[in-house]
């Protein structure tokens, strides 16, 4: 899958900054967040399927979404 770059939003707080990401469909444990020599370094990970079934339990729809950044 191709790399991804997620919205970011970065405020300079003062004594610190804040930075608030969009990561759809990505779980906390799934994310590698870290500065290395001044840079701020956000990798993530994303496996999401949703599908749609109906009484009998057949699939009417299904939908993956796979990425990274």
């Amino acid at each position: 899958a191709p790399s991804q770059s997620p919205d970011l939003d970065l405020k300079d707080a003062g004594d610190h900054y804040e930075a608030v990401l969009d990561l759809p469909g990505s779980a906390k444990a799934d994310l590698d967040i870290r500065v290395e020599n001044q840079t701020l370094i956000v990798k993530a990970q994303r496996d999401e399927t949703h599908e749609e079934k109906d009484a009998q339990g057949n699939i009417l729809r299904s939908e993956r979404s796979l990425g990274s950044f």
